[in-house]
């Protein structure tokens, strides 16, 4: 029997390094809880549908597991994913982090953390400053707006 670390390896290299719908459902409970990849996904479906989002805008996509801790039910792990952005045909790199409970060798409820905001940067979407301008309380879309001029 494997470990929930080992599944949770397994987890990134089948469902995101080789696209494999069938580990989803093998490894995916239905239902399941995951947040912080946008809205709550409740099942393998959704999921389904955010992965081809991100499929659908970069390739050559590849996940690796930095570090994975095992605590009782839980997985807590660090990662790093290096891809190209399609449309703009840039590579991209960003980290991530997440946490993961398992029943019965299944992903039943995980929270993601994922720096999304350098891969808008990194793609040329939004300005290397947009953080600072936006904390300092420019409003987002006049960033937008003052970049595209």
């Amino acid at each position: 029997m494997k470990t929930l670390t080992e599944i949770y390896h397994q987890w990134f290299e089948e469902v995101w390094n080789q696209g494999s719908d069938e580990a989803v459902d093998r490894l995916l409970a239905n239902p399941c809880r995951s947040r912080g990849l946008g809205p709550e996904i409740t099942n393998p479906e959704q999921f389904r549908a955010f992965r081809k989002g991100i499929f659908d805008s970069m390739c050559d996509l590849k996940v690796e597991v930095l570090e994975a801790v095992e605590n009782g039910d839980w997985v807590f792990g660090r990662f790093v994913v290096k891809a190209v952005h399609r449309a703009s045909g840039k590579p991209i790199v960003f980290h991530g982090a997440s946490n993961a409970r398992f029943a019965d060798g299944k992903f039943v409820e995980g929270n993601d953390v994922i720096d999304f905001l350098s891969v808008l940067i990194q793609v040329g979407a939004l300005p290397e400053d947009v953080l600072p301008r936006a904390l300092g309380g420019e409003h987002f879309l006049t960033i937008c707006k003052n970049e595209n001029e």
